[in-house]
């Protein structure tokens, strides 16, 4: 899988070669402004279209899950099942399971929370393997309020647990 820094340099070459050759050209002809303006914008949406293209992959990367816990019981008790989060997939590919957040305060209720319209369709599947070994477990769409923010990234999931959880059913 190609990474954004990966694409970057050669992005920039691109743009790079568009801009010199359009200036080498225009100073050869500078009564042909407007047709080369055009003719660099063209490029430059050219070259952006390929930079999206090459880093789409990244949309689909692997989910991460933050598992919120409000004891230290909870962290043993997470810990000592860390093979069953660790085994949990969407469409086959497994989740990333990040470190343990111990917290002082949160939900009444366990949640699963996402926080991307787009991640819907994978925080479904998610819950659904989660409520498995979490009873009561509730889906909670926080997409309206962190949709536009750029540090929570497509494939962030967080597992808060509430203060009373104490039993992960699952096998």
């Amino acid at each position: 899988m190609r990474k954004p820094k990966d694409v970057m340099q050669p992005l920039w070459l691109v743009v790079a070669s568009c801009l010199f050759v359009a200036g080498a050209a225009q100073a050869q002809q500078p009564q042909q402004t407007q047709p080369l303006d055009t003719l660099i914008h063209a490029n430059v949406q050219s070259a952006t279209s390929s930079y999206t293209d090459l880093t789409a992959e990244k949309k689909s990367s692997a989910a991460q899950l933050w598992i919120h816990v409000r004891s230290q019981g909870q962290r043993e008790l997470v810990t000592d099942r860390m093979s069953w989060f660790r085994g949990l997939q969407i469409g086959g590919v497994p989740v990333a399971v990040r470190p343990i957040q111990l917290v002082g305060s949160g939900p009444a209720e366990s949640q699963l929370r996402y926080f991307k319209h787009e991640d819907r369709d994978r925080a479904e599947q998610l819950h659904k393997e989660l409520a498995a070994g979490i009873a009561g477990l509730r889906l909670q769409d926080l997409s309206g309020q962190y949709q536009k923010s750029t540090w929570l990234k497509s494939g962030h999931f967080e597992l808060w647990l509430s203060p009373t959880w104490d039993k992960l059913t699952a096998p």
